[in-house]
Order: C-alpha cells, then structure tokens, then sequence
C-alpha cells in the first residue's frame, strides 16, 4: 500500500535498489517509492524551465542509475536525485489525460544508456506512404542524453505482412521489450503472430530467430489499398481514412510484449471474429467491444506455456515469475494505492 490519495501509476523497479517510480496522475508529480509504499521523493516537473515537461508526460522508467521522463514533445534526463542533466527531442508529442503508457524502453549501448523506441511512419496518418516504403524504413529509433538526433535502427523483416501485401495496414509501429538477462530485443509487430528477436553484439542489434505465436483466434487483418489512405478522413481525426480506424477496432493485434529472463508476455486481442464489411467507426467500436477478447499469453523458449483473460492493466515485471498490479475498484474511496503482486508457478 501507498498513502497517497490520488491514483498512482508504479511505472518501473529497479531490482538493484528495490525502488519503484511512480507518476501522480492527477497531481502530475513523479516519485520514487521503496518496497514499502513510502514515498522517498515526490518532485513536480510540469511547468516551464529547463528538466520541465510542460501540460504532459507519456513516459517515466529508470536509465541506468538515472531516471528519463518523457514529455510532450521531447525526453528529459535526470541523475537518481532528479537534478536535470540534458533534453532530447523529439518525443512522442502525446499528451495523456491520466495515466501514461510507461517506462521508455532502454539498453546499454557503448557504455551508454540508451532509448530505443518506435519509428514513428506516418505520424498518425497524416503522411501518405507510398507502396514500397516498408521495404526500406526503419522499424526504431535510439538516441541518448548527447544524441542530436535518432540512430535509426532495423529494417522490417522480409517476410513480414507490411512488405509482403499490396494493402496498407495502419498497425505497423512495433511492439518492442529489451530482456536484459538475456541480453536480447525481442521485437513483434502489431498485425502478425511472429516474435522476432535480436542479439546485442558488438554495440549493434543482429537478427537471431523468428518465431511463431500461439495465439487464439488471431487472423489476417484487414487493410486498404495504398492510395485510399488519404481518402474518406474520420471526421476530426485527421487525413487517416476512417476504414484504418474500423480496422484497428476488428484486426487481431498485439498490444503489447515484456520479456524477462526465460519468460515472454505476449498481450493482445482476438478482434472480430472473421472478416466484416463495417464501415463505420462507432459501429465497428461497438461490434468489437461485443466480439473481442483481451488475452495474455505467456511463452518459455518459444512455448505457450499458459493463456489468461485476467485483467493485469498497468502491470510491471518485478522478476521473471513476478508482476506488480494496481488494485483497481471504482465502487471504493481509497486513502491510499493498493498494488497485489502476482506470481507464476510451475505445477508439477
């Protein structure tokens, strides 16, 4: 339990000093909690001046033995004492309403700790691609606390949907989680039932292996053709033709991936059952609230090894077996954060 009284989100542990960082969602406040639920620091970044994000942040994790947020537009650096060091920008430009989507994902590069995160293609639609341009670009960016800008980083694999069809797919941002026991990227793609990994070696990513996901009722997405992108825009959604919006809702897609030592967390849903003609957003909303499931999925060395419908939003992995939980109850008035702690068991 934490005695805070507006909802916090645990963003991240850090299992050398048995810290968590969490993020006020209504005050905005970053902190740095121990094991025990006490609150060790609380510092307010929003606002203006140099290490401030401004109206909003999307993402607060460890680096190392410091600490990146990500603001509204760029990614900020601070020493374990949240002494502002250095600002990188661009960042994702998302502005959250309450909680954020996370720790940034990072891993030691030269000696460096470095981001690593999704290469943005057509920044929500609003650049019409052209036909061959997944054979080229780039699925992510890395930079650190000195970069002036990106190091792009890994062309979509060959045989992947995005370079194999004639359609567009709007869900192409990759899904990506660093395992660093292993010492492995393991990387999936909305759209596919695949899990690629990478080796670290010498400084640079190498491709290892492909491998085939287990997962129910996942199948073929749906998508456009490559000149309709801009066509038939969702009102006040900007450029992105509204069927991309239907086919996020129906498509069978992954949400997201953490891996940790031997086990791999795959999250993702069904989607619509079979193929539809909807056309409209609101309806396909509707149809797939009904007809789609949220699943998780665990794997050992490529193995489904167990598949759950449990509500585990906002989790964080304290260990490979271990995952921590925000206890969430709308009907309760709280004076303070409760978070269960959930465990993987071998049965024998």
């Amino acid at each position: 339990m934490v005695p805070v009284l507006e909802p916090l989100q645990i963003t991240d542990y850090n299992p050398k000093t048995n810290r968590f960082l969490a993020y006020g969602t209504q005050s905005k406040a970053c902190m740095e909690i121990d094991a025990e639920g006490n609150v060790l620091s609380s510092v307010d970044l929003t606002g203006e001046g140099p290490g401030h994000f401004g109206p909003g942040m999307s993402g607060l994790g460890y680096l190392g033995t410091n600490i990146v947020v990500e603001g509204a537009g760029a990614y900020y650096f601070f020493d374990a004492d949240w002494n502002y060091l250095e600002k990188f920008t661009p960042g994702s430009g998302y502005i959250p309403l309450s909680y954020i989507s996370g720790k940034p994902d990072a891993v030691e590069i030269n000696g460096v700790n470095t981001v690593i995160k999704a290469k943005s293609q057509n920044y929500n639609g609003g650049i019409k691609l052209k036909e061959d341009h997944f054979n080229t670009a780039m699925m992510l960016e890395a930079f650190n606390s000195k970069s002036q800008e990106p190091t792009e980083l890994l062309p979509y694999p060959e045989n992947s949907i995005y370079r194999t069809s004639e359609l567009y797919f709007d869900g192409h941002e990759p899904k990506i989680s660093y395992n660093k026991q292993k010492e492995e990227l393991i990387l999936v793609l909305p759209l596919e039932p695949k899990m690629y990994k990478y080796e670290l070696k010498n400084n640079r990513f190498e491709f290892v292996s492909t491998s085939n996901l287990d997962l129910k009722n996942f199948r073929t997405p749906q998508g456009i053709p490559y000149e309709d992108q801009h066509k038939n825009p969702l009102k006040n959604f900007g450029r992105s033709n509204e069927l991309n919006y239907v086919y996020r809702e129906l498509n069978s897609s992954i949400l997201d991936v953490s891996s940790y030592g031997e086990i791999t967390m795959i999250r993702y849903k069904t989607g619509a059952k079979e193929p539809t003609s909807l056309s409209n957003y609101m309806e396909a909303s509707k149809y797939a609230d009904s007809e789609s499931e949220a699943l998780y999925s665990f794997f050992v060395q490529d193995k489904k090894v167990l598949e759950i419908n449990d509500d585990l939003g906002r989790y964080v992995r304290l260990s490979e077996t271990q995952f921590l939980v925000p206890y969430v109850n709308e009907e309760e008035e709280l004076d303070y954060n409760k978070f269960y702690i959930y465990e993987l068991k071998k049965i024998e």
